[in-house]
């Protein structure tokens, strides 16, 4: 992704740096590109689904209740869903929408050891950039 590339750049650091290491560096949240989309695929669904226009909510719910999985937008639902581990009730009472939760169900899972290499690495950027400095005690 763009944002990641610029992050990279931002941080000066090289192009094939893990993206897991991304979130710990900066302290802002990125998602691997397939969970970002499904995030935003199913954001989209939600707005439909709340949409002014009748006939954009009766062909959201039309998909959702009565197609099953003939449907795109239920297939892309059921997998979303099965992603991020809702329930249906969940995506029906529009649990993902809501701010805390929201970060919760999108957070990925950083391993000790990943957490240890971002850590070794934002000790190195310090060095690097004079915020921190190796002296004998």
């Amino acid at each position: 992704m763009a944002f990641r590339k610029g992050l990279r750049r931002f941080l000066d650091i090289p192009y094939y740096s893990h993206s897991f290491l991304l979130p710990g560096l900066t302290d802002r949240p990125t998602l691997p590109l397939f969970h970002e989309i499904s995030k935003r695929s199913i954001r989209f669904l939600y707005k439909c689904m709340l949409s002014p226009s009748s006939l954009v909510r009766s062909v959201v719910l039309h998909s959702v209740h009565d197609m099953g999985c003939n449907s795109v937008i239920s297939r892309n639902i059921y997998s979303t869903r099965k992603l991020f581990g809702l329930s249906s009730g969940d995506f029906l009472n529009h649990k993902v929408l809501v701010g805390d939760e929201t970060e919760r169900l999108f957070t990925v899972t950083v391993t000790e050891k990943e957490r240890m290499y971002v850590e070794f690495a934002r000790e190195l950027i310090h060095l690097r950039d004079g915020y921190l400095s190796l002296s004998r005690a």
